[in-house]
């Protein structure tokens, strides 16, 4: 039985070996990015039509952003998706921005450069449309360990 419990706690402690944990946050200025929206319209449209775009844009950007950064990690995990600024914690960057991805990604050490190479490209492709990304780590990879 000793043998089964300690089989149990190796495992996730050898999946986890030699890869550090990578948090990603991105946020997104919605007044600025219904601009963006806004200004490449060809023509005038309702409020309505305007939100629905946004949501559209911040949920494609979410979806396309997070499968980049997956393809670069050995495991990525949604941690919660905060859709209204008032139930958010602020961070000194992220005041005035409403939160649409938190992420984590359990990363080699091996692959980090090319993972934050990613965030960077990501982060430099939708500034103009207003979205912005606080990446921290490494750190011990502690959200991709449980025991079985």
């Amino acid at each position: 039985m000793t043998k089964n419990i300690a089989k149990d706690f190796q495992q996730p402690l050898t999946r986890i070996e030699g890869k550090e944990e990578w948090k990603v946050k991105i946020y997104a200025n919605l007044k600025r990015m219904r601009e963006y929206i806004s200004k490449n319209n060809t023509r005038l449209e309702e409020e309505k039509l305007i939100q629905d775009k946004l949501h559209r844009k911040l949920n494609e950007s979410k979806q396309k952003t997070f499968g980049w950064m997956k393809k670069q990690a050995e495991e990525a995990r949604l941690d919660e998706i905060l859709p209204q600024e008032s139930n958010q914690k602020k961070s000194a960057g992220s005041i005035g921005k409403t939160m649409v991805l938190n992420s984590t990604y359990l990363v080699s050490k091996e692959d980090r450069e090319n993972f934050a190479r990613v965030v960077r490209f990501l982060e430099k492709e939708y500034k103009s449309m207003g979205l912005s990304f606080e990446s921290t780590g490494p750190k011990v990879p502690y959200n991709f360990l449980s025991a079985k």
